[in-house]
């Protein structure tokens, strides 16, 4: 078979979509979470933000990525999507009007708008540039592809980072959140000008009637006929449980704990930069592991991210110094980076070339909506036993502490059950 190659304009809007929808997510895991428990106090509103938006986002991918299966079509999807997701990412910040003494309306508001805003953004997103990932490339490049979308995850959360700590301490959140939402809308036009659809993706109808097809994916024993697939999104779904256990709250921490337990004063600007240069120095180890992958050994890259995860998470949670919070934010995130890196390739590789859209919603159920209900719940329940209260700003905070790391690396050896036997199934298909 003739390998594809990707053009140059393909490898431009893949780093710019990758960049500019992993910058929303990093918004919304990051900022949003910041900035609901700094208006709320509570935990819960994060928590309940975090699970209906996981939710939301599996629904939308479902639609969207089938959608696209069917009509042979993802561009104005696309771009639609992208064009929703930048609106409501601004909506998210008018609680800023809503007065500070009802609580109860603004975590309705912010739980809602989230939610809005991540089916906007999974519509476009997950339903649509992922798979349009998948069509114009090959198992050739498709660890290339992946290093581009797993690194931009972190670049991503370093610019949301240092924006954040620079917008938010100067301007307040509205304006951030104002400025992320107006740069993904122009996105989003730009892709209905440039983008253009793969010219071997041909329209799948599958079944009579849309939702048909939709629900058509629920047949599990047809969906996951590859062992190999369903136990690689086992393994995908409990690393990202670890994962979810504390990123919403690693800038809070940083923000309000850290300081306590160290004796260290931090400022939002500092925080920003210690995460910030951590995160990239995980981007760069993460580059000597894209030719494994690009050979097909995605397995092997998993298990180093799970190795590096475990270690680095633990060890984080342990971290008195600014120079520990480098070393161990810097393998935290070269392991999160890698496990993406590998997985995607590795998922790309067993999608079934007339199902990539809607098989994208199945992963959603593996990689945002489980992950992204029980990691929170384990989070917030760990934060209100701890119970580590503090006034910010005129409002009594329950802050995270150092254990939401413990617990999120003890948590991630538990990939290594599912992680194993996606192996053993991958060596008997290539036997």
């Amino acid at each position: 078979m003739e390998k594809k190659k990707i053009s140059r304009r393909d490898w431009i809007l893949i780093w710019v979509l990758a960049f500019c929808g992993q910058m929303c997510w990093a918004v919304e895991n990051n900022t949003f979470a910041t900035y609901a428990l700094a208006k709320t106090g509570s935990p819960d509103t994060v928590t309940w933000m975090v699970a209906l938006s996981a939710a939301t986002t599996t629904i939308a991918t479902f639609i969207s990525g089938t959608l696209g299966d069917r009509l042979g079509r993802r561009r104005r999807i696309i771009a639609i999507g992208f064009i929703l997701w930048g609106i409501f990412t601004i909506a998210f910040g008018l609680a800023d009007f809503i007065p500070q003494n009802d609580l109860s309306f603004i975590a309705v508001y912010l739980v809602a708008m989230d939610a809005v805003m991540s089916f906007c953004g999974s519509i476009g997103y997950s339903g649509g540039v992922n798979p349009w990932t998948t069509d114009i490339s090959d198992e050739s490049n498709r660890g290339s592809v992946s290093a581009a979308i797993s690194s931009m995850v972190i670049i991503a959360n370093i610019v949301v980072l240092g924006l954040q700590g620079f917008i938010v301490e100067t301007f307040g959140f509205l304006p951030m959140f104002a400025f992320m939402g107006a740069f993904v809308l122009l996105i989003g036009v730009l892709c209905f000008l440039v983008l253009r659809d793969s010219p071997d993706l041909k329209p799948s109808v599958t079944h009579k009637s849309f939702w048909a097809q939709v629900l058509a994916a629920f047949n599990f024993r047809e969906t996951f006929r590859n062992k190999a697939l369903l136990w690689m999104l086992l393994t995908l779904c409990v690393y990202t449980i670890g994962f979810n256990i504390y990123m919403s709250y690693a800038t809070s921490y940083l923000w309000i704990y850290f300081p306590v337990y160290s004796g260290i004063e931090i400022s939002k600007g500092s925080a920003s930069i210690i995460q910030g240069i951590g995160m990239l120095l995980g981007v760069v180890l993460s580059v000597f592991f894209i030719k494994p992958i690009n050979r097909g050994k995605c397995s092997r890259m998993t298990l180093v991210s799970v190795i590096v995860s475990v270690f680095s998470l633990i060890l984080l949670g342990f971290s008195k110094n600014v120079a520990m919070l480098y070393v161990f934010i810097s393998l935290s995130s070269f392991g999160y980076v890698l496990c993406l890196l590998a997985t995607t390739a590795w998922f790309k590789n067993l999608c079934p070339e007339d199902r990539r859209g809607q098989l994208e919603g199945i992963k959603q159920i593996f990689y945002n909506l489980v992950p992204m209900i029980i990691g929170p719940v384990i989070a917030a329940t760990i934060i209100k036993k701890i119970n580590f209260v503090i006034n910010v700003d005129g409002v009594d905070v329950t802050s995270p502490t150092n254990v939401i790391f413990m617990v999120a690396g003890i948590f991630t050896v538990l990939t290594l059950i599912p992680l194993f036997t996606a192996m053993k199934y991958e060596k008997q298909t290539q036997a």
